[in-house]
Order: C-alpha cells, then structure tokens, then sequence
C-alpha cells in the first residue's frame, strides 16, 4: 500500500506550532544561558548544548517563516 506522508521542517519553530512568531521568542528567552535537557532540547536550534545567542539570532532572522 503507498500514500503520501505530509512532513515539514521549520527552522526556528520552537514550539511547534508551524510559525516562527512571538511564542518562539518568549520560549528562547525563557530558556537562554541553559544546558540542552529532554524539556528544551527543541529551544537549541544551533545544536551547541545550550541555549544561547545564536538561538535567539535564529528566530530573529526567521521570524514570519511558516509552513502549512
């Protein structure tokens, strides 16, 4: 049996929710100056192991960015 699997990737979309918006922001800032754990490893966009400027940097840069 075949059929298609809707998948989509947004850089940035901490939370999920398929936008990167105000909520991603707050969640980063949030967050920022911690070490990676299973309840934030979403929030390290950079993947360093912690959440950190570049993170931060990366919702700026692709704020407005969605996906259907």
């Amino acid at each position: 049996q075949h059929g298609d699997v809707p998948f989509g990737f947004l850089t940035a979309d901490v939370n999920g929710n398929r936008i990167v918006d105000r909520p991603d922001l707050q969640q980063l800032q949030a967050d920022r100056g911690q070490p990676v754990t299973a309840a934030n490893f979403r929030d390290d966009i950079n993947l360093s192991g912690i959440v950190d400027r570049p993170d931060v940097q990366s919702v700026h840069t692709n704020r407005g960015h969605s996906i259907p």
